[in-house]
């Protein structure tokens, strides 16, 4: 009889492998810069925010912000809206790096 879990952790990292392979496979079948696979790659990094894993996603909120810059300029407003998103997330994680 299926009995259901609250724990919230192993659906967590379930999804956090999911998107993983999702972004791998979307670099091998469209290529590492196309849209596709950058989107994929923007909800690996948020999901990785919202499960507090902010050291991990940096190198792919860094990657997505690459992206918008390269084919948008910098002061675009998706570009900027992203930029911005990577500066919150620098600062948090220069505050958890003060603390410790």
């Amino acid at each position: 009889m299926y009995k259901p879990s609250n724990d919230k952790s192993k659906a967590q990292a379930a999804l956090t492998q999911e998107l993983r392979n999702a972004a791998d496979t979307a670099e091998v079948d469209f290529g590492p810069e196309h849209p596709d696979t950058i989107g994929v790659v923007e909800k690996l990094a948020r999901h990785l925010l919202d499960v507090f894993e902010d050291a991990e996603a940096e190198p792919y909120f860094k990657r997505v912000c690459d992206h918008f810059e390269k084919t948008l300029g910098p002061t675009h407003p998706e570009t900027l809206a992203r930029l911005a998103r990577m500066a919150e997330l620098l600062t948090d994680l220069d505050d958890r790096n003060a603390d410790a």
